[in-house]
């Protein structure tokens, strides 16, 4: 599987001229990811849902 995504990722880059590198997630977006899945990803509007869900995302979130 792992020979499959970076299949993907090498075709993507080179089509799109775009260079990428694995990392580690920060204290930042691992918060905004753990607010976005409780507050709309795991929502059974959006879950079984055809609906456009919009949350808006705190400031401290977003600095």
């Amino acid at each position: 599987m792992d020979d499959v995504k970076y299949a993907l990722l090498r075709g993507y880059s080179e089509y799109l001229g775009f260079e990428y590198y694995r990392d580690e997630l920060t204290e930042r977006e691992l918060r905004l990811a753990e607010y976005l899945y409780y507050n709309k990803y795991n929502r059974p509007e959006w879950v079984f849902g055809r609906e456009f869900i919009s949350v808006e995302i705190p400031r401290e979130l977003l600095e």
